[in-house]
Parts: structure tokens; sequence; C-alpha cells
């Protein structure tokens, strides 16, 4: 009954096209997005202290979107750190700390067992934090914006289950088998070299580095050229995609 609302002349492939052609449509309107990002990447100047304040103190690039180079320090002493059960004999200490609770399974297929992880629950933790290049700082004061972060492992835990023998008998039953609770805690860790890109802002604390709706906000222990191929390399898929859904959306008309 519901498909006699529809007017006669709606068939299924003209649904198919206009489906087909809207999908065509969003994948080409995210690569040239996308394109057109990369594109500006690769024009984004390099920001070095000599480059961004002269020898006479003249600010030279304020308010210009670039690519900050430096380490990662944080401000003030407003370190996070790690927690207990490091398995590093040193404190560690960072300004970016992501905690991932995490289910470990054993599940069948075909007879066969195999282990899998389910993510509970992540939970994100920042401090204000500076990158410096010699006497230049420059403030993140926004760093839960940020769409990429370097971090690195600097804690893991696991607690185990012990199921009871009906629980255990009901896992091989169903091909489900909890076995434990893993706890992982990332970081992004003070003094790591990284490669910042945003735009400049002077203020009266100083400079800042802050999102450009240009360009993407991140910070990556990588170079230039490898920020910018991160981005390039989904360009392909894009294309593909939009190039399928429109032979697709051209079939259907024909027919």
């Amino acid at each position: 009954k519901f498909f006699k609302m529809w007017p006669e002349s709606i068939t299924a492939e003209i649904l198919g096209a206009c489906i087909c052609g809207g999908c065509s449509y969003v994948l080409y309107k995210k690569f040239c997005g996308l394109l057109s990002v990369t594109e500006r990447m690769k024009v984004t100047p390099d920001f070095r202290r000599d480059s961004i304040v002269n020898q006479t103190g003249q600010v030279l690039l304020a308010g210009t979107t670039g690519f900050l180079h430096g380490s990662v320090q944080p401000v003030s002493g407003r370190a996070i750190s790690a927690d207990a059960g490091n398995k590093n004999q040193e404190k560690v200490t960072g300004v970016f700390s992501r905690r991932t609770i995490s289910e470990l399974i054993m599940t069948q297929m075909f007879g066969l067992w195999s282990t899998n992880e389910r993510i509970v629950n992540v939970e994100d933790d920042a401090v204000p934090f500076l990158i410096v290049d010699g006497n230049l700082q420059v403030y993140i004061s926004e760093p839960l914006k940020l769409e990429s972060i370097p971090l690195q492992v600097v804690s893991e835990s696991y607690e185990p289950t012990n199921p009871n023998f009906f629980s255990s008998l009901m896992s091989v039953v169903q091909g489900y088998h909890p076995t434990g609770v893993k706890h992982t805690q990332e970081m992004l860790v003070s003094g790591t070299e990284v490669v910042g890109l945003g735009r400049l802002v002077l203020k009266s604390s100083g400079f800042h580095l802050e999102p450009d709706a240009s360009v993407p906000f991140v910070v990556s222990a990588h170079g230039r050229e490898a920020i910018i191929q991160m981005y390039e390399s989904w360009l392909p898929y894009l294309k593909i995609g939009y190039w399928l859904m429109g032979a697709a959306c051209t079939a259907f008309i024909g027919r």
C-alpha cells in the first residue's frame, strides 16, 4: 500500500538514478574540497622564528596560515602525568592524554576462535601547551579542537575476567567469550618534536596557533610533506567513488 502512494512516473530506475546521482555529487564535492585543501597546504609557508619576527623585533607573519616547527612544552608546568603502572622507569608527562577502555573477547566463526577488541569508552584530557622553536613560543590554547595528534602509549594494564562454569559453558554455546578488560593511556609527551598547521595569531599573551577553515588544524610528529600526502591519499578513492556512482546513474537513466 505504501508504494501505491507514489506516482506511477516514479519508477525504480528513476529512484536508482537519483540515489546514485546524489552520491556522485556528494563524493565530487568532497573531492573538490579536499583537492582545494591540499593545494592550499602546498603553498602554505613554514613558520620559523626568523620568519615570524625579524632582528629588529618586527612581526612579519601574524594572521597567516602555515606550518609551525618545534617541540611540545607544557605551559607553566601544567602537564598531565601518566597513570600508575607505567612500564617505563622515569616519570612520563605530557599535554594531551587519551584513556581507552577496551573489552577483549574471543569469538567463534566456522569453528575457529579469534581474539577481538571492542572499545567501550574513550576519554580525552588536555591542557594548553606551547610549540617552542628556540626563543619563539607559540600557544595551542584549544588542544581539543585539533583534528590529529601524535600519541604514544605510555601506560597499559589488563584485567582478566574470571567467569564461573555456567558462564564459560554459555560462552562456548554462543561463540562469544569475554577474556578481560584492557586500559590504555596514550599521550602527546612533553619534548616531542612536532609540526603544527593552523593560523598564527598575535594576542596580548603572545603568539597563538588557532584553527583556520581553509586547512586542517593538526599537530603531527611527521614533516610537512607527510601531512600533505596523508590528505592527498584520499583523493583517488573519492575520484573513483564519484565516477562509479556517476556511471551507475547513467546506466539507470539509459535503461
